[in-house]
């Protein structure tokens, strides 16, 4: 069946583009995991769902990590 699921987290940046656009900005530091592109896509969906109508792009920005 459909339940519902609530998932916790947050968004590291929301970026508004002139065009009414906005892109969802994930920053991680470290190597890749498999799960980044899942949390990346979650976020996505829950702005889409709160902005329908606007275009919603997702972004993954690694940093190495401080030394």
């Amino acid at each position: 069946g459909g339940r519902a699921r609530i998932l916790r987290g947050v968004i590291d940046c929301l970026a508004c583009r002139p065009d009414g656009g906005v892109v969802v900005v994930d920053f991680k530091t470290g190597a890749r995991r498999p799960g980044d592109r899942r949390q990346l896509g979650a976020y996505v969906s829950a702005v889409r769902s709160m902005l329908p109508g606007a275009r919603v792009d997702g972004l993954l920005v690694y940093a190495g990590a401080a030394s």
